[in-house]
């Protein structure tokens, strides 16, 4: 073993995650790094010191320390420093960035939304000139005016939904269809044509609602190898979805059963969601890589509110959820605070039993949850206690 390297036991996965970044850093990185979590010399001090400050600090949960003004000559900061705490941040729910931890910080840049986008209302004449369109699908949308529109999955861009369209739709439903460009400077589209609403033919929808009482899960279908109750709640024993052929018949066999399959894929690379498109799910929602706290928190939200309105249709569903506790931690870094025994934000734990209690049986439907597993997930209170112990083992 390295001299460099530190032995803790019983790490959590975020903190084994963080101890292997801390690790990989150069000396200079190192300095400035625990001159962030405290360290009142980090030029005199050796590198086991460096990583055993950050690290304690890291297991402990405290929250960092502004970093206090001095007299004197100012000491340089390295140009990545902040991208290594991002980082840290993302893997560990909280905030150790230095916007958030200097006492003299900055007010963030202010970030456009698509929330405030506004839509031009005379835009007939603007799609006659456009010629080409592209495909577009995503979760409805409404804006502050009143405006319904759908962020599109392929490009990331917001596509308005005209008003005749309205009758039929409502926000948090899912459609698909065709879209045109109508306006370069924001890349805003416009909805040309729609051709499913909730994962049916636009002229075969009704919008309805079902009010069911629960019932114990019942109906069973041989999947994984192992007699699956539709409406139950089931952890795989795979850190991705790694096994592509056993969860492609998975999909096949609960599609042919009438069930939705959805997939919550965090972390995504660009080879994920080449892979995840090959198993056929009727739609894979992916937070990329490079995503933010918020865009966690609002894909999250917004999948929950979409698989509530398939309940409220009568809809069976299968959701698949790849590395629930990434989600957890990056809802903690957009949350700021943790303040739950679980040792994440409440409103955190808040949201994962919401997913959780959306796997249901009921006379008519049911929705059934499916979560990957790995075996360190099981030193987090929050994995253990509301997913791995209310969920059966595959």
């Amino acid at each position: 073993m390295s001299k460099n390297q530190i032995l803790y036991e019983k790490l959590t996965k975020a903190q084994e995650e963080s101890l292997t970044l801390i690790q990989s850093l150069g000396i200079y990185e190192l300095r400035a790094l625990a001159r962030v979590f405290g360290d009142t010399s980090p030029t005199t001090s050796k590198r086991n010191d460096h990583i055993k400050i950050v690290m304690d600090k890291i297991i402990s949960g405290e929250n960092i320390k502004p970093i206090p003004l001095r007299q004197g000559r100012p000491y340089k900061e390295l140009s990545n420093i902040e991208s290594i705490l991002e980082e840290l941040s993302a893997i560990n729910g909280k905030n150790y960035t230095l916007k958030n931890n200097r006492l003299n910080q900055q007010k963030p840049s202010n970030v456009i939304s698509f929330k405030d986008i506004c839509f031009k209302q005379n835009i007939m004449e603007d799609l006659k000139s456009v010629r080409s369109s592209i495909l577009a699908k995503g979760i409805v949308l409404k804006n502050d005016e009143g405006n319904l529109y759908i962020i599109n999955e392929d490009n990331n861009l917001p596509a308005l939904i005209l008003n005749e369209d309205k009758n039929n739709i409502e926000k948090y439903d899912f459609i698909t269809g065709s879209a045109k460009l109508i306006d370069e400077n924001k890349n805003v589209y416009v909805m040309t044509e729609i051709d499913t609403i909730n994962f049916e033919p636009k002229s075969s929808y009704t919008p309805s609602f079902i009010d069911a009482s629960l019932i114990l899960p019942k109906e069973t279908l041989n999947i994984f190898n192992t007699d699956v109750k539709l409406g139950g709640r089931y952890v795989l024993e795979q850190s991705k979805f790694d096994n592509i052929n056993e969860l492609k018949l998975a999909v096949n066999r609960l599609k042919e059963n009438d069930v939705i399959c959805l997939a919550l894929v965090a972390n995504a690379m660009f080879e994920d969601k080449i892979l995840l498109n090959s198993v056929e799910f009727n739609n894979v929602f992916t937070i990329n890589y490079d995503a933010t706290p918020q865009n966690y928190a609002d894909k999250v939200d917004e999948l929950i509110n979409l698989i509530t309105k398939l309940h409220g249709q009568g809809k069976s569903v299968a959701v698949f959820v790849k590395d629930i506790l990434t989600i957890a931690h990056t809802l903690d870094a957009n949350n700021k605070e943790i303040t739950n025994y679980f040792n994440h934000s409440d409103k955190t734990v808040e949201t994962i039993k919401e997913l959780v209690m959306l796997a249901k049986a009921c006379e008519k439907f049911s929705t059934t949850l499916f979560v990957t597993y790995d075996e360190r997930e099981i030193f987090d209170p929050l994995y253990s206690s509301i997913i791995y112990k209310v969920s059966k083992k595959i």
